[in-house]
């Protein structure tokens, strides 16, 4: 296991130049995005304490669609082999995070883009477990 003393708790971009990599929490050191939606964005990040990558989700509040914390409570009730379990959620200086396990598989419309394209009845696959 890797130790805080181990890992800079800021780090340059990998090819040294640019502005240092985000530290989150002060525990999430930023390495990419990963995508945005209405509710905030999520960013890939490497996680200092337990040595290894997972998405941190930066939750947006300002438009008042949902609770401060109802996001992680919902998450919490769900447990489903296709939703990613929360490994984290904390506010580090008035923002609401929520860290899960980084989805390698991609999103539905990366599949959808694909030459192949999604399939009718993997659709329905997919609809069947979702019930």
């Amino acid at each position: 296991m890797l130790s805080d003393s181990t890992i800079p708790r800021v780090a340059t971009s990998p090819t040294g130049a640019g502005p240092p990599a985000r530290v989150i929490a002060n525990r999430y050191r930023e390495i990419g995005p990963l995508g945005s939606g209405l509710c905030g964005q999520t960013v890939r990040c490497f996680d200092i304490h337990e040595g290894d990558e997972v998405a941190v989700k930066l939750i947006d509040t300002l438009g008042g669609r949902i609770g401060q914390w109802d996001e992680a409570r919902y998450l919490r009730q769900l447990t489903d082999p296709h939703i990613l379990p929360i490994r984290n959620a904390l506010e580090d200086l008035g923002q609401l995070i929520l860290v899960t396990e980084i989805a390698e598989g991609g999103t539905v419309d990366d599949r959808l883009q694909q030459d192949n394209g999604l399939f009718p009845l993997e659709a329905i696959d997919w609809v069947r477990l979702a019930v």
